[in-house]
Protein backbone atom coordinates (compact mmCIF):
# COMPACT_ATOMS: atom_id res chain seq x y z
CA UNK A 1 0.00 0.00 0.00
CA UNK A 2 2.93 2.56 1.05
CA UNK A 3 4.30 1.61 -2.76
CA UNK A 4 0.81 2.64 -4.13
CA UNK A 5 0.97 6.05 -1.91
CA UNK A 6 4.36 6.88 -3.33
CA UNK A 7 3.85 5.98 -7.01
CA UNK A 8 0.60 8.06 -6.61
CA UNK A 9 2.49 11.02 -5.32
CA UNK A 10 5.53 10.65 -7.90
CA UNK A 11 3.03 10.56 -10.80
CA UNK A 12 1.10 13.72 -9.53
CA UNK A 13 4.28 15.27 -9.08
CA UNK A 14 6.13 14.67 -11.99
CA UNK A 15 2.43 15.25 -14.06
CA UNK A 16 2.46 18.94 -12.33
CA UNK A 17 6.19 19.35 -13.68
CA UNK A 18 5.46 18.51 -17.01
CA UNK A 19 3.22 20.98 -17.05
CA UNK A 20 5.21 23.49 -15.94
CA UNK A 21 7.54 23.05 -18.20
CA UNK A 22 4.95 22.92 -21.07
CA UNK A 23 4.43 26.50 -20.13
CA UNK A 24 8.53 27.41 -21.75
CA UNK A 25 8.31 24.75 -25.09
CA UNK A 26 9.61 26.24 -28.23
CA UNK A 27 7.68 28.20 -30.49
CA UNK A 28 4.55 26.54 -31.82
CA UNK A 29 5.20 24.59 -34.94
CA UNK A 30 2.92 24.93 -38.30
CA UNK A 31 1.48 23.18 -41.16
CA UNK A 32 0.08 23.34 -44.88
CA UNK A 33 -0.82 20.30 -45.48
CA UNK A 34 -3.23 17.53 -43.57
CA UNK A 35 -0.64 14.39 -43.38
CA UNK A 36 2.04 16.04 -42.15
CA UNK A 37 0.02 17.70 -39.29
CA UNK A 38 -1.93 13.92 -38.52
CA UNK A 39 1.68 12.07 -38.67
CA UNK A 40 3.02 14.84 -35.83
CA UNK A 41 0.38 15.21 -33.63
CA UNK A 42 -0.87 12.76 -30.54
CA UNK A 43 -4.31 11.32 -30.23
CA UNK A 44 -7.12 13.41 -31.82
CA UNK A 45 -10.53 14.48 -31.86
CA UNK A 46 -12.09 15.03 -35.19
CA UNK A 47 -15.25 17.07 -36.30
CA UNK A 48 -16.10 16.76 -39.74
CA UNK A 49 -19.92 17.74 -39.23
CA UNK A 50 -21.25 14.55 -41.15
CA UNK A 51 -22.91 13.57 -38.40
CA UNK A 52 -24.94 16.90 -37.73
CA UNK A 53 -27.95 17.67 -39.62
CA UNK A 54 -27.63 20.18 -42.83
CA UNK A 55 -29.81 22.76 -43.60
CA UNK A 56 -30.43 24.64 -46.93
CA UNK A 57 -28.18 27.40 -48.05
CA UNK A 58 -31.15 29.93 -48.67
CA UNK A 59 -31.68 29.59 -44.50
CA UNK A 60 -31.38 32.38 -42.44
CA UNK A 61 -27.54 32.17 -40.76
CA UNK A 62 -27.01 31.45 -37.05
CA UNK A 63 -25.11 32.98 -34.66
CA UNK A 64 -23.66 30.44 -32.86
CA UNK A 65 -23.60 26.06 -33.25
CA UNK A 66 -22.61 23.71 -30.21
CA UNK A 67 -20.76 20.81 -30.91
CA UNK A 68 -19.59 18.17 -28.79
CA UNK A 69 -16.27 19.81 -27.48
CA UNK A 70 -16.75 23.41 -28.59
CA UNK A 71 -18.69 25.99 -29.26
CA UNK A 72 -18.88 27.85 -32.69
CA UNK A 73 -19.88 31.69 -32.98
CA UNK A 74 -19.82 34.13 -36.12
CA UNK A 75 -20.16 38.21 -36.34
CA UNK A 76 -22.04 39.02 -37.50
CA UNK A 77 -24.69 35.93 -37.92
CA UNK A 78 -22.77 33.47 -40.68
CA UNK A 79 -23.06 29.96 -40.00
CA UNK A 80 -24.81 27.33 -41.72
CA UNK A 81 -24.02 23.37 -41.81
CA UNK A 82 -24.62 22.73 -45.57
CA UNK A 83 -24.19 19.14 -47.50
CA UNK A 84 -24.11 21.05 -51.23
CA UNK A 85 -21.00 22.68 -53.14
CA UNK A 86 -22.19 26.72 -53.23
CA UNK A 87 -20.09 29.16 -55.19
CA UNK A 88 -16.45 27.50 -54.25
CA UNK A 89 -17.61 26.17 -50.79
CA UNK A 90 -17.65 22.19 -50.47
CA UNK A 91 -16.76 19.24 -48.26
CA UNK A 92 -13.08 18.03 -47.67
CA UNK A 93 -14.20 14.66 -46.09
CA UNK A 94 -13.35 11.75 -48.07
CA UNK A 95 -17.21 10.39 -49.07
CA UNK A 96 -18.47 12.95 -46.49
CA UNK A 97 -20.46 15.99 -47.69
CA UNK A 98 -21.30 18.45 -44.93
CA UNK A 99 -19.01 21.24 -44.08
CA UNK A 100 -19.22 24.28 -41.77
CA UNK A 101 -20.15 27.43 -43.69
CA UNK A 102 -19.39 31.48 -42.94
CA UNK A 103 -22.29 32.72 -45.29
CA UNK A 104 -23.25 36.42 -44.41
CA UNK A 105 -25.83 36.64 -46.77
CA UNK A 106 -24.24 40.24 -47.25
CA UNK A 107 -22.31 40.83 -50.38
CA UNK A 108 -18.71 41.66 -49.65
CA UNK A 109 -19.34 41.60 -45.85
CA UNK A 110 -17.00 39.35 -44.37
CA UNK A 111 -17.47 37.23 -40.96
CA UNK A 112 -15.04 36.38 -38.10
CA UNK A 113 -15.86 32.57 -36.47
CA UNK A 114 -14.56 31.95 -33.19
CA UNK A 115 -14.39 28.54 -31.25
CA UNK A 116 -14.69 28.29 -27.86
CA UNK A 117 -13.38 24.59 -26.35
CA UNK A 118 -15.06 23.15 -23.43
CA UNK A 119 -11.02 21.88 -22.32
CA UNK A 120 -7.59 23.52 -23.54
CA UNK A 121 -6.09 21.81 -26.32
CA UNK A 122 -2.51 21.86 -27.72
CA UNK A 123 -2.69 20.83 -31.14
CA UNK A 124 -5.37 22.12 -33.69
CA UNK A 125 -6.03 21.71 -37.77
CA UNK A 126 -8.87 22.32 -40.60
CA UNK A 127 -9.22 22.86 -43.92
CA UNK A 128 -10.41 26.36 -44.66
CA UNK A 129 -11.94 27.04 -47.98
CA UNK A 130 -12.72 29.19 -50.53
CA UNK A 131 -10.81 32.28 -49.52
CA UNK A 132 -11.79 34.13 -52.39
CA UNK A 133 -10.35 37.78 -52.27
CA UNK A 134 -7.38 37.87 -50.08
CA UNK A 135 -5.70 35.52 -47.46
CA UNK A 136 -7.85 34.87 -44.44
CA UNK A 137 -6.36 34.34 -40.73
CA UNK A 138 -6.36 31.74 -38.03
CA UNK A 139 -5.59 33.05 -34.16
CA UNK A 140 -4.42 31.62 -31.31
CA UNK A 141 -2.82 33.01 -27.85
CA UNK A 142 -3.17 36.76 -29.47
CA UNK A 143 -1.04 35.09 -32.73
CA UNK A 144 -2.28 35.71 -36.17
CA UNK A 145 -1.76 33.08 -38.83
CA UNK A 146 -1.99 33.96 -42.58
CA UNK A 147 -4.13 31.44 -44.75
CA UNK A 148 -3.03 32.33 -48.38
CA UNK A 149 -6.10 32.80 -50.48
CA UNK A 150 -7.21 29.66 -51.97
CA UNK A 151 -9.71 31.16 -55.34
CA UNK A 152 -12.65 29.60 -56.20
CA UNK A 153 -13.30 26.44 -55.03
CA UNK A 154 -9.94 25.53 -53.65
CA UNK A 155 -8.94 24.77 -49.97
CA UNK A 156 -5.79 25.15 -47.87
CA UNK A 157 -5.17 23.20 -44.51
CA UNK A 158 -4.05 24.79 -41.40
CA UNK A 159 -2.59 22.90 -38.38
CA UNK A 160 -0.73 23.72 -34.99
CA UNK A 161 1.25 21.90 -32.39
CA UNK A 162 1.37 24.79 -29.75
CA UNK A 163 3.64 25.15 -26.34
CA UNK A 164 0.60 26.75 -24.79
CA UNK A 165 -2.48 25.58 -24.27
CA UNK A 166 -5.48 27.49 -25.43
CA UNK A 167 -9.35 27.35 -25.49
CA UNK A 168 -10.51 29.50 -28.41
CA UNK A 169 -9.40 30.29 -31.91
CA UNK A 170 -10.49 32.81 -34.31
CA UNK A 171 -11.19 32.87 -37.98
CA UNK A 172 -11.35 35.04 -41.08
CA UNK A 173 -12.03 33.97 -44.54
CA UNK A 174 -10.43 36.98 -46.05
CA UNK A 175 -11.67 41.08 -46.34
CA UNK A 176 -15.19 41.38 -47.79
CA UNK A 177 -15.29 37.42 -48.17
CA UNK A 178 -18.58 36.95 -47.66
CA UNK A 179 -18.79 33.30 -47.87
CA UNK A 180 -16.42 30.86 -46.88
CA UNK A 181 -16.31 27.35 -45.10
CA UNK A 182 -14.23 25.17 -42.78
CA UNK A 183 -14.09 21.16 -42.22
CA UNK A 184 -12.39 17.84 -40.61
CA UNK A 185 -11.38 19.83 -37.93
CA UNK A 186 -8.90 18.07 -35.33
CA UNK A 187 -7.95 18.55 -31.66
CA UNK A 188 -6.12 17.29 -29.09
CA UNK A 189 -8.51 17.72 -26.03
CA UNK A 190 -6.15 17.42 -22.69
CA UNK A 191 -7.69 17.57 -19.18
CA UNK A 192 -7.17 21.08 -16.96
CA UNK A 193 -4.61 21.13 -14.24
CA UNK A 194 -7.41 20.93 -11.74
CA UNK A 195 -8.69 18.29 -12.99
CA UNK A 196 -5.89 15.89 -12.96
CA UNK A 197 -5.11 17.17 -8.93
CA UNK A 198 -8.78 15.85 -8.19
CA UNK A 199 -8.46 12.58 -9.87
CA UNK A 200 -5.16 12.01 -8.03
CA UNK A 201 -6.72 12.73 -4.78
CA UNK A 202 -9.33 10.96 -5.13
CA UNK A 203 -7.13 7.88 -5.95
CA UNK A 204 -5.13 8.79 -3.12
CA UNK A 205 -8.21 8.57 -0.78
CA UNK A 206 -9.16 5.46 -2.32
CA UNK A 207 -5.90 3.50 -1.23
CA UNK A 208 -6.03 5.29 2.13
CA UNK A 209 -9.43 4.36 2.78
CA UNK A 210 -8.54 0.64 1.78
CA UNK A 211 -5.65 0.34 3.78
CA UNK A 212 -8.14 1.28 6.80
CA UNK A 213 -10.08 -0.85 6.26
CA UNK A 214 -7.83 -4.06 5.86
CA UNK A 215 -5.80 -2.68 9.12
CA UNK A 216 -9.46 -3.01 10.96
CA UNK A 217 -10.04 -6.51 9.59
CA UNK A 218 -6.89 -7.50 10.91
CA UNK A 219 -7.54 -6.14 14.44
CA UNK A 220 -10.15 -8.78 15.07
Amino acid sequence: MRRLLVGLVSSLSMLLLVTLASQTQAAPIIFSDQASFLTAAGPLTVEDFEAETPTLETVTPQASIAFDFFTASSSPNALKLLNESFFGNHNTTPGGSIFLSADTDIGRVDATVTLIFSMPIIEFGLFMIDIDFGDGSVSINGIGYSIAATGNLGSQYFGIIEDTPFTSVILNGGFENSHWSMDDLAFSVIPEPSTFLLTSLGLIGFALTNRRRRSSKQSF
